[in-house]
């Protein structure tokens, strides 16, 4: 499936690297734009032509001008109803098809895009411990506050990921922290407090072939990805709960006793923190998304762009605030009901893909997204320009190549004065 998706790209590269140096420091043609059935042409800007100045015919610009045109509306007329095109560059193409296309997991793209813009390249996610009446060795209720970082795991489950390119923040670190504080005995409850994102923890709309191992259900509280053991498919209905109860565990095989129980709960005001684990910086996490093709990366970061733009974690306010910030690059507008794009009513455009990738392509190997479908692609190939384009990429390549041609100046010269 990649490689049906990157060969054409790959020969319109080699193209672009032709046709570029056949016309290097030649004047340029600006031309109109023109639109394909089902679509709307957002901006066109300059297309390249070959030098004409030893025939000073105005009738000979018009025409190079015409042919320049017509070559633009066979790019535009390539575009299959229903798929859009966004090149970068000189180029400079806009084909949007109306109401969007269904980008899947190029999506994320936009969204790691916004990411960076919003929370920044250097966030950490803070998971923190809070102890209600501490006293000597002994403390009250042991709250742990849920900062929405996905990667927070136990060794055992970072042992049998070992093979993905993740990096995992332990949650031992927490129990290691109240051992050095000499904590003994937790006279109290160990509650788990994940309010900071809301309840909605799983799509409803999402396929039924997406299991809960592939995609989990997301919180601000989430150990081991919401496994109730280091098994992969033993994934508990209540994330927030389950953490609480890995705590306990994690607890007592450091020899600290807990007499209450592992439960979920929103901390009172002013109860004063313990201890606090940091995860790795945003960009490392992003990183680690595109890698190892992670959706509940894209769901937890998109919750968290919610809370820092609105103060709401919720699918909603990160995709609204999303939406806000694309407009703000210049580009068509997104619709999204999730981040990691596998709901079936998630909208987004070619230029707001093109203008996610050239914010965040630093993210991505080689500068391509690996997990583009048939027909689509998003990323450079060699020399040439940045596209994104989904639902015919061989037609559109083959018709991206009319762009890169020279004009044929002998049969141009024959219609001139």
């Amino acid at each position: 499936m990649i490689t049906i998706a990157l060969v054409p790209a790959l020969a319109l590269a080699a193209v672009w690297n032709w046709a570029r140096d056949e016309v290097r420091s030649t004047p340029v043609v600006t031309v109109p734009s023109a639109a394909a059935e089902g679509a709307s042409v957002i901006g066109v800007s300059e297309i390249v032509a070959v030098s004409f100045r030893r025939v000073p015919s105005t009738l000979l610009a018009e025409v190079v001008e015409r042919e320049s045109s017509a070559r633009l509306e066979g790019v535009v007329d390539a575009v299959p109803e229903g798929s859009c095109l966004a090149v970068g560059g000189e180029v400079g193409i806009r084909v949007e098809a109306d109401g969007g296309v269904s980008a899947g997991k190029l999506q994320r793209i936009i969204l790691a895009a916004a990411a960076l813009e919003v929370l920044g390249p250097d966030h950490r996610y803070v998971t923190s411990l809070h102890a209600d009446g501490l006293s000597g060795p002994v403390i009250g209720d042991l709250y742990i506050i849920g900062g929405g970082d996905p990667m927070l795991a136990t060794s055992s489950f970072s042992d049998v990921m070992r093979s993905v390119p993740s990096w995992w923040t332990p949650v031992e670190a927490l129990a290691d922290a109240l051992v050095l504080l000499g904590v003994e005995r937790i006279a109290g409850d160990v509650v788990a407090d994940g309010s900071r994102y809301d309840d909605d923890l799983r799509p409803t709309d999402w396929p039924a072939s997406v299991s809960l191992v592939e995609a989990g259900r997301v919180d601000a509280l989430v150990v081991d990805r919401g496994r109730l053991s280091s098994s992969p498919r033993n994934v508990a209905f209540d994330p927030v709960q389950a953490a609480a109860r890995t705590l306990v565990d994690v607890l007592r095989a450091r020899g600290v006793v807990v007499e209450g129980f592992p439960r979920t709960g929103t901390m009172p005001p002013d109860v004063p923190p313990i201890a606090s684990v940091r995860g790795e910086p945003l960009s490392r996490v992003l990183a680690g998304m595109f890698n190892t093709d992670d959706p509940d990366i894209a769901e937890f970061v998109l919750k968290e762009i919610g809370v820092r733009v609105s103060g709401r974690g919720t699918r909603a306010a990160g995709a609204d605030a999303i939406a806000d910030l694309v407009a703000s690059w210049g580009a068509a507008g997104v619709v999204m009901t999730d981040g990691s794009g596998l709901g079936p009513d998630n909208r987004v455009s070619c230029g707001a893909l093109l203008a996610g990738w050239e914010r965040a392509n630093g993210l991505l190997p080689d500068g391509l997204v690996e997990f583009a479908g048939e027909g689509d692609v998003l990323g450079t190939m060699g020399d040439g320009p940045p596209v994104a384009a989904i639902g015919s990429a061989p037609v559109i390549a083959d018709a991206l190549a009319l762009l890169s041609d020279p004009l044929d100046v002998a049969s141009l010269r024959e219609v001139s004065p």
